[in-house]
C-alpha cells in the first residue's frame, strides 16, 4: 500500500521532538561517564576575534546567499558583506528553521550580537522558503536558528563600510588588560562550578602570579577548559599570547587550582555545558 508523506506540520513536530530528545540526552550524560578531552591537550588554541578573518571592503560582497540545511547548519557559516548589502537565507531542506538575531529569545545571549544602532530580527524559514535582509550598519552580527541553537546552528555576518577593514590580525590574541578594567585584582580567587550550570563568579580579576581554584559544589561533573580545539564555539576560548591552554575535569566535590602568570584575558568554559552557557572569564593584570 502507499505510504502518505508526512505533512509539513508533522515534520516540524518530529524535528522538535528530536531536539528535545537530544537536549535530554545531553543533560543525562553530564553526570556520568568520562568527559571528552579530559586530559590536558598540548595544542595552543587559535586566538579569536569578534569578526570574520580577512573581511575588508576589498573582499566584501554586495549580496550573499546562506543555506539553512537539514544538517542543522548555516552554509556558509561566516560571510563578509558590504554595508547596504543583502543577505538571503534559503531553507534547502525539509525542516523548519529560523534566522534570528535577538538576544531576548536566545538560549545563550552571546549567540546573538548586533552593532550599535542595528535592529534585531527573527524570521521563520519553512521548508523551501527564502528571506532577505539588507544590513546598513557596519559591524559583527551573530545569529542562530531558534529550534537548533543548542545543536550549534549559528552563523556570523561581518558588514564593512567602503574602504575599511573590520578584521583583527589573525596572530593577535588578547593582550594585557589595564587596571582600569580590573580595579581590584586578587592574589587568589575561588570559582564555584554549580548544579545551575554556572561558574560563580563568572568574571574574576586576578594579579599576575595569582591562583584560581575551581570547586565543584554540586553533583554533576564539569570541566574547566580554555582550549579552542575542544570548544563548540572558538570564541568561548581565549588566551593571552604566551599562555598555555588547560582542560581539567571536576568530578562532584572536587577542586583544582591553576596559577596564571601572563597578563591578559582568559575565556574558558565547561565542555558538556558550554552550549548551555557555562562559561567564565578571568582578567589577569600585572602587579
Amino acid at each position: 500500500r502507499m505510504t502518505r508523506p508526512l505533512s509539513h506540520g508533522s515534520r516540524f513536530a518530529l524535528a522538535s521532538l528530536s531536539l528535545l530528545g537530544a537536549s535530554s540526552l545531553l543533560l543525562a550524560a553530564c553526570g556520568t561517564g568520562p568527559i571528552p578531552g579530559g586530559s590536558a591537550s598540548p595544542g595552543a588554541p587559535t586566538p579569536s576575534s569578534s569578526t570574520s578573518s580577512g573581511c575588508s571592503s576589498a573582499t566584501a560582497q554586495s549580496s550573499v546567499t546562506i543555506d539553512a540545511t537539514n544538517a542543522l547548519t548555516f552554509s556558509p557559516v561566516s560571510v563578509c558583506l558590504k554595508a547596504g548589502g543583502t543577505v538571503t537565507w534559503k531553507n534547502t531542506g525539509n525542516i523548519t528553521h529560523t534566522t534570528t538575531d535577538d538576544p531576548s529569545v536566545a538560549a545563550v545571549k552571546s549567540d546573538a550580537e548586533l552593532p550599535t544602532g542595528a535592529s534585531t530580527w527573527n524570521h521563520t524559514l519553512p521548508a523551501g522558503q527564502s528571506w532577505s535582509l539588507t544590513l546598513t550598519v557596519p559591524g559583527t552580527y551573530k545569529y542562530f536558528c531558534i529550534p537548533h541553537e543548542t545543536l550549534g546552528m549559528k552563523g556570523e555576518i561581518t558588514v564593512v563600510a567602503a574602504g575599511s577593514s573590520t578584521s583583527a590580525p589573525a596572530s593577535t590574541p588578547s593582550t594585557s588588560t589595564s587596571s582600569a578594567s580590573c580595579p581590584d585584582p586578587q592574589s587568589s580567587v575561588t570559582v564555584d562550578a554549580t548544579n545551575a550550570l554556572k561558574f560563580q563568579p563568572a568574571d574574576v580579576c586576578l594579579k599576575a602570579g595569582g591562583t584560581v581554584t575551581w570547586k565543584n559544589t554540586g553533583n554533576i561533573t564539569h570541566t574547566t577548559t580554555d582550549e579552542a580545539s575542544l570548544a563548540a564555539s572558538a570564541s568561548d576560548a581565549e588566551l593571552p599570547s604566551g599562555a598555555s591552554p588547560w582542560n581539567h575535569t571536576l568530578a562532584a566535590g572536587q577542586s583544582w587550582s591553576l596559577t596564571l602568570t601572563v597578563p591578559g584575558t582568559y575565556k574558558y568554559f565547561c565542555i558538556p555545558h558550554e552550549t548551555l552557557g557555562m562559561k567564565g572569564e578571568i582578567t589577569v593584570v600585572a602587579s
